[in-house]
């Protein structure tokens, strides 16, 4: 599961608009400065791993739970402006944002790890998203979660 976090860490910082997140993280972040809120976060957290033996001794099937949390902080912006873009509309755009013809935007998160999942070598079982996922601790921070269950299989000789 590491090698496939760092992927997804490595294809966010790569495709996300820096304007929408500056900082990413390899787990949780249990301190963040008013800051680094201001400028986006993304956690990317292994959950859980299930596995099982396939082919005893051959082959093992792993099933990974990974969180991927997206937050920011809007305290300033509510009293600042109140016609600059709302937290939800920031969440909704960052993660599943869609072109005027409903398609994908190729910057969002959804359509980066659909995009990318053959090269983690896993097989995508499900992904969910949770808009407002009560994930943050900060005061005025917003966050939304995805969460990815993915199946891999990988040869495992024992002797």
């Amino acid at each position: 599961m590491n090698n496939i976090i760092n992927k997804i860490i490595e294809d966010l910082k790569n495709n996300i608009d820096k304007k929408d997140v500056q900082y990413f993280y390899f787990g949780h972040s249990y301190s963040l400065s008013i800051d680094v809120l201001n400028k986006g976060v993304i956690e990317v957290i292994p959950r859980t791993t299930e596995i099982s033996s396939v082919t005893t001794g051959t082959i093992d099937e792993s099933v990974n739970t990974i969180e991927i949390i997206l937050l920011k902080s809007f305290k300033t912006e509510a009293y600042i402006n109140a016609s600059r873009e709302s937290a939800s509309d920031y969440l909704t755009r960052v993660i599943d944002g869609r072109n005027a013809d409903g398609s994908l935007k190729t910057n969002s998160i959804r359509y980066i790890l659909r995009n990318n999942m053959r090269d983690y070598g896993t097989i995508q079982r499900n992904m969910s998203i949770e808009y407002d996922s009560k994930d943050s601790d900060y005061e005025g921070a917003v966050s939304a979660k995805i969460t990815l269950i993915q199946e891999e299989q990988n040869n495992q000789p024992l002797s």
